[in-house]
């Protein structure tokens, strides 16, 4: 019998196999609890908008109008005062040794607090600025109530960001994304009856906060091996301010570009064509937000993997996470090319013709998934200087983009410049991941679920032309049932053949 015989401390291959094989089933199995989460987050949700209904019914339209352009305000200085350190967790946590894990978290806390009681300063001294814009001077307290929950807000981001390290996907769906929302239309509606009916939401707005930390706190003194010592700043690691001062010019970076598509259109269409173009980021965005949910945890669990060098278990994980993202889009994708129009037809009339741009915008966010989830692979390894390089370029290609096709094209011009901009550095990301792990990440799960979608939008296709020229009104939805019908039973199919198990290929 020949083969290799172990180095002395060496496990053998049986025992390092079995070790290889729960690393990647506890890597699915957390990601399979992320989405079953994410689901409840969105349960938890369903109470806000009636909550805020109430709170603008109360308020009236000028002053939740204002409130919600000083939040805006606010969201831009909470950005810079966080340093990066809520997303820089994600991949530092993960890294440390047991009983290690949260060393420099109570330094990013100082930070932050320091940076952000600037920030506040600013803000508390500009408002009266504000609102003489706004032809409201009642508004300054409420604007300077705004300005105070700042420093709240970066202690919740990087608390939860430190809990998401831990794969606690739950602190950021049910204290950042639940409570402290749903806590702020429901705190705003008493604080009115009590007089407060200017001021009533900014003072909502800072007490959820400074109760989201109590939660953020709690959640983490709880769920994971937190201590409050941890809180003390005993100086910051200096890989972890390396790794941080990218992403934050990142985040920075990326919120204008957001906004940039909405500038270029106001400088070169009408009101009307900007307004339809938010119906269609409002719709469109809703297959990149089931992405984006995703980010914590497979960064994490890629961040775990990167640390060990595991390529075998990132490619598994990786090949997982992908799988699982693209057979929740895809149907998504589906109904909005059926359905666009009239979905945008209940936002308002007239909106109906933006139905192009929401398909163009969609079927990049599908393209994206494909490939830019391998960002998220070079983030993991360290590499957040590239993510940077990667906004930059991406900001570079944008712009001449929205002005070269934004006059012939109006709102589709918009849609295709921000997708098109977005091709090339997910490319880049796919060949550069096969440079920095010497593999391609896709398994054969990847390749299943693209063909099952695309055989069933197929399907549907067919059904729809078919009845179009004779019963035009119930083609849609005859289209959509032969879809169903295809997509689930091909994913029953190949969840019965073992393909979405942790570990295939």
């Amino acid at each position: 019998m020949s083969g290799r015989v172990p180095e002395r401390g060496e496990p053998p291959p049986d025992a390092s196999a079995a070790r290889l094989s729960d690393d990647i089933e506890r890597d699915a199995r957390d990601l399979r609890r992320g989405v079953a989460i994410n689901l409840l987050g969105y349960a938890i949700k369903i109470g806000n908008p009636v909550l805020t209904w109430a709170a603008l019914y109360l308020y009236g339209s000028r002053n939740y109008g204002f409130f919600v352009a000083g939040q805006a305000t606010v969201m831009i200085a909470f950005r810079i005062c966080v340093l990066g350190f809520d997303k820089s967790l994600w991949w530092w946590v993960p890294q440390q040794q047991p009983g290690r894990a949260f060393t420099g978290l109570g330094s990013a806390l100082l930070w932050t607090t320091l940076l952000g009681l600037l920030v506040s300063l600013g803000c508390f001294v500009g408002a009266p600025v504000l609102a003489d814009w706004g032809d409201e001077p009642d508004a300054v307290l409420g604007l300077r109530w705004l300005a105070l929950g700042i420093v709240p807000m970066a202690w919740i981001e990087v608390l939860v960001g430190a809990a998401l390290g831990k794969r606690k996907m739950a602190a950021q769906v049910l204290v950042k994304d639940g409570f402290v929302p749903v806590a702020t239309a429901a705190l705003a509606l008493p604080l009115y009856w009590l007089g407060m009916r200017v001021n009533g939401l900014p003072l909502a707005f800072v007490i959820a906060r400074l109760l989201g930390v109590i939660g953020a706190v709690y959640f983490l003194y709880r769920e994971t091996e937190f201590q409050t010592h941890d809180l003390l700043p005993r100086g910051l690691p200096r890989p972890l301010l390396r790794y941080s001062i990218p992403v934050w010019l990142s985040e920075l970076l990326y919120a204008f570009m957001q906004r940039m598509d909405v500038l270029a259109l106001t400088a070169l269409t009408t009101p009307a064509t900007v307004g339809a173009y938010g119906a269609v980021l409002q719709v469109g965005n809703s297959l990149k937000s089931i992405r984006a949910a995703f980010d914590p945890i497979v960064i994490v669990i890629l961040s775990e993997i990167g640390a060990s060098k595991d390529w075998a278990r990132l490619r598994a994980s990786f090949s997982y996470a992908t799988s699982l993202v693209l057979s929740t889009q895809i149907p998504l994708y589906a109904l909005l090319l059926l359905f666009s129009d009239r979905i945008l037809s209940l936002i308002g009339r007239g909106y109906e013709q933006a139905a192009t741009g929401i398909i163009v915008l969609a079927g990049f966010s599908l393209f994206n998934t494909v490939t830019g989830l391998h960002g998220h692979v070079v983030r993991a390894l360290g590499r957040s200087d590239l993510v940077l390089a990667s906004v930059i370029f991406t900001g570079l290609l944008q712009a001449p983009l929205l002005y070269w096709l934004i006059p012939s094209l109006g709102l589709v011009g918009a849609t295709l410049a921000v997708g098109l901009a977005s091709v090339p550095p997910n490319l880049v990301w796919l060949f550069l991941t096969k440079q920095l792990t010497g593999t391609w990440l896709y398994g054969r799960s990847v390749g299943q679920v693209l063909v099952l979608g695309a055989a069933s939008g197929l399907i549907a296709a067919a059904v729809w032309f078919g009845l179009r020229t004779s019963v035009e009104s119930a083609a849609s939805y005859v289209a959509c049932l032969a879809f169903a019908a295809a997509y689930g039973g091909g994913l029953f199919w190949l969840y019965r053949r073992g393909l979405f198990k942790a570990g295939a290929h």
